[in-house]
């Protein structure tokens, strides 16, 4: 082993759809009092700790990987693991990484990026060699990190993409990924604060514990989902933790690091659900196509524009509600007035049993939270012009004027006919949630009848989509009366001929006689006070 171990000096890949392309080596050696250095090439690029390389600017088709500061790389001898720290070169291909200690003198080495030094030791790569050939095993994260635009440019996240290199020198390393990138170029409004990448085919691992072999310093290593021998499944999460604000006309662009193969091969296909800061609102379906080829070191590039991420509030479930292909997201919970403003309650399945002035959970069908009727509020009787319920005229447009939660212009009931386009084409059924009785919808996604196994495990079908309309019965002067039997709902459809009333959508089980009582289209005196549950539109 010379005295001076060289600085690694590594190469950033070209991933636009290109194959990634070696600079020069810079085979210099310093010494740095005690300190050894190596050279590294990068052959292409990244992970999460205290790493950082990013992309660099793309010229002619090529995005370089760059150095940056922080980076550690682990340097094993077939004894011992080293760590190798960024000496210089940071924003640049060639860096050089220095370390106190001396590696063993020997026939062939491994490094292998990224290392963090402080990580807990079971999430620390090891290398197993075997002669001359070194098996490397790490860790992929089952969630990788959105990192804002470096010096402009869009990147990966921190510590999301693992290279290796094999030397039988001791002065000089070439570094290669083994991995593929897919970037989604997104175009739309909200705030995005997650993303879930889904392979339609379930076997398919996309992170858990990896294990690649390097044979020879020219080795060309491709990590396949195969190549995941514990852990994992066909998920990968990507956070966006301080949030990250689409534009309609320019595109933000999102990364995320994979395997190499085929997401969604045999015509599963796959998809990526959006969320904002609690609720997935907006997913991306490729289940229809037959599938994208990720390949080593290459970035490929998925454009979706129009994507619409709602704000906090809205359950992830898509409901188409008319002909035309409208879709909405229900609020979290029903509505509510604390005395002084509009709320949602924090669960689906969250009612009041009793009237309290800072509670108001049923009423009146009127545009404010009142705790008496007046008659001579509802004159006009035309559900056509103003006389709406959390709605604008159009009855399919939030209202302005309404605010929940402090969010204004995004919140509204639905139409009489929408509650029946909802209920004929989307399959339902009456269940218990967290002990409390009410009628859970399927969104669009969903095929069949809902079966018990379905609605089991109620966080996952929630997750999954699903809607529940707890038991609200009906609010008679200070008391709830049969929060037990009737799940009552007001539309924002007022009768067209008698201002007295409007409609409410019904449905009440008979235990006596196991069956559900369903009315979709009845009306009622806009006296009586029952549930509401908002919507918010998806298109």
């Amino acid at each position: 082993m010379k005295k001076n171990f060289m600085i690694l000096t590594v190469l950033a890949a070209a991933l636009v759809m290109l194959p990634c392309c070696k600079k020069d080596k810079n085979t210099s050696a310093d010494e740095n009092g005690a300190k050894y250095i190596i050279k590294a090439e990068m052959d292409c690029p990244n992970y999460n700790g205290g790493e950082k390389t990013h992309l660099g600017p793309t010229t002619d088709g090529q995005t370089p990987i760059l150095w940056s500061a922080n980076d550690h790389l682990a340097l094993f001898d077939g004894v011992n693991r080293y760590d190798f720290a960024l000496e210089n070169g940071t924003n640049t291909t060639s860096a050089n990484f220095s370390c106190s200690q001396t590696p063993t003198e020997t026939e062939a080495y491994c490094a292998f990026y990224p290392y963090d030094p402080n990580a807990e030791e079971s999430l620390k790569p090891t290398a197993e060699r075997d002669g001359n050939d070194y098996t490397v095993t790490f860790n992929l994260p089952s969630e990788q990190t959105y990192l804002a635009p470096v010096s402009g440019n869009p990147t990966m996240g921190e510590g999301l993409l693992p290279m290796i290199a094999y030397s039988t020198q001791d002065d000089r390393f070439t570094f290669r990924t083994m991995m593929a990138i897919l970037k989604v170029d997104m175009k739309g409004t909200g705030t995005v604060r997650k993303l879930v990448l889904k392979d339609g085919n379930e076997n398919a691992k996309l992170w858990g514990k990896a294990s690649v072999t390097m044979t020879a310093a020219n080795d060309t290593p491709e990590l396949l989902s195969e190549g995941i021998i514990s852990g994992g499944n066909n998920t990968l999460t990507l956070n966006c933790p301080d949030g990250v604000t689409l534009n309609e006309t320019t595109a933000t662009s999102f990364y995320f690091v994979v395997p190499v193969e085929t997401l969604g091969e045999n015509g599963k296909g796959f998809s990526i659900d959006v969320y904002n800061a609690t609720f997935k609102c907006y997913t991306i379906d490729k289940h229809m196509v037959s599938g994208n080829i990720m390949q080593r070191a290459i970035i490929s590039t998925l454009a979706v524009d129009g994507v619409k991420v709602l704000r906090e509030g809205a359950l992830p479930g898509l409901f188409t509600v008319n002909e035309d292909g409208k879709k909405v997201c229900f609020s979290q919970g029903n509505l509510y007035y604390d005395g002084s403003k509009f709320c949602l309650e924090n669960y689906q399945y969250s009612i009041a049993s009793n009237w309290d002035e800072s509670h108001v959970s049923n009423f009146y069908w009127s545009k404010t939270a009142s705790v008496t009727y007046s008659g001579s509020s509802y004159s006009d009787g035309s559900a056509a012009t103003t006389d709406v319920l959390f709605t604008n005229a159009t009855e399919t447009t939030p209202n302005a004027s309404f605010t929940v939660n402090g969010q204004t212009g995004m919140w509204r009931t639905l139409s009489q006919a929408e509650w029946e386009y909802l209920f004929t084409h989307h399959s339902y059924k009456y269940i218990s949630v967290n002990t409390k009785y009410g009628i859970v919808i399927a969104p669009d996604r969903f095929s069949g009848e809902i079966s018990d196994a379905d609605v089991a495990d109620w966080a996952a079908a929630e997750d999954a989509g699903f809607v529940f309309l707890p038991n609200t019965g009906f609010r008679e002067n200070l008391y709830i009366r049969e929060t037990d039997k009737s799940c009552i709902y007001w539309t924002s459809t007022a009768h067209k001929t008698n201002s007295g009333n409007a409609y409410r959508m019904f449905f009440q089980w008979h235990s006596n006689q196991s069956y559900l009582d369903v009315k979709l289209n009845l009306d009622g005196l806009r006296e009586w006070a029952v549930g509401i549950r908002l919507v918010t539109d998806c298109d």
